[in-house]
C-alpha cells in the first residue's frame, strides 16, 4: 500500500540461497537492504516513485551504480539492475520532486459490496495533475497526494493540506440510484523547480 514506509519479507527461497529483504520509504528516495545466505543471483530492483519525479542517484554499499528512470504515462520506477553477492547488501535510490498519490486502506469482510474509491488512471502534464476514479455515491471518498509541489487549484473535489507536502482530496456523495458514479478531479500544482 502507498502509505506503508517499510517492509519486510523474509526468508524468499532461490534456487542455491536464501534471501531476506527490508524496504524502507525515506524522504529523498528509498532504501533496500538485502541478506543473501547463499550463492550470488540477479537482482532487479524497482520500485515506484512519484510520478514526474527525477532520479538523482543509485548507490550500493555506498558505492555510486547505474540506476535508470523508467517512466510510463501513470506511474514511474527507478530501477538497478545488479548482481547481489553472499552477505548484507545496501541499496539506495534517491530522487526528488513527483506526485504520489495515496488512497486509504479498506478491510472488507467476506460478502461485503464495494465502497472504497476505485482508481481508474492518473496523468501528470505539466503543472496539472488529474485523477480518474469512480467513487461511493452513499458517502464520501477521500485521497491523499504527497508533492513537494504547491496545490493552487482543485476542481472536482475539496481539499485541504494535512502537513507540509500531503493534501487530503474529498469527493462528495451525490444523489443517484448507482452505486458508484464517475469523476474526474484536477489538481493544478504549482511549477515545479
Amino acid at each position: 500500500p502507498g502509505d506503508w514506509n517499510a517492509v519486510t519479507v523474509r526468508n524468499i527461497q532461490l534456487p542455491k540461497t536464501k534471501i531476506n529483504l527490508v524496504w524502507t520509504r525515506t524522504n529523498e528516495g528509498s532504501e533496500l537492504e538485502a541478506n543473501n545466505s547463499g550463492d550470488p543471483v540477479h537482482l532487479i530492483y524497482s520500485p515506484e516513485i512519484p510520478l514526474g519525479s527525477k532520479l538523482k542517484d543509485a548507490r550500493w554499499n555506498g558505492k555510486p551504480i547505474h540506476g535508470r528512470l523508467e517512466e510510463h504515462s501513470q506511474d514511474a520506477h527507478a530501477t538497478v539492475d545488479l548482481e547481489l553477492p553472499h552477505g548484507a547488501s545496501h541499496i539506495t535510490l534517491n530522487y526528488a520532486g513527483g506526485v504520489s498519490l495515496v488512497l486509504p486502506q479498506v478491510h472488507p469482510l467476506i460478502g461485503d459490496p464495494s465502497q472504497a474509491i476505485k482508481l481508474i488512471g492518473v496523468k501528470l502534464n505539466g503543472s496539472t495533475y488529474t485523477v480518474d476514479a469512480e467513487v461511493d455515491t452513499a458517502e464520501a471518498s477521500n485521497f491523499q497526494l504527497r508533492t513537494d509541489r504547491k496545490v493552487v487549484a482543485v476542481h472536482g473535489a475539496t481539499w485541504k493540506s494535512l502537513s507540509a507536502g500531503t493534501y487530503e482530496f474529498t469527493v462528495s456523495p451525490v444523489d443517484t440510484s448507482y452505486n458508484y458514479h464517475a469523476v474526474e478531479i484536477v489538481v493544478d500544482l504549482a511549477p515545479s523547480h
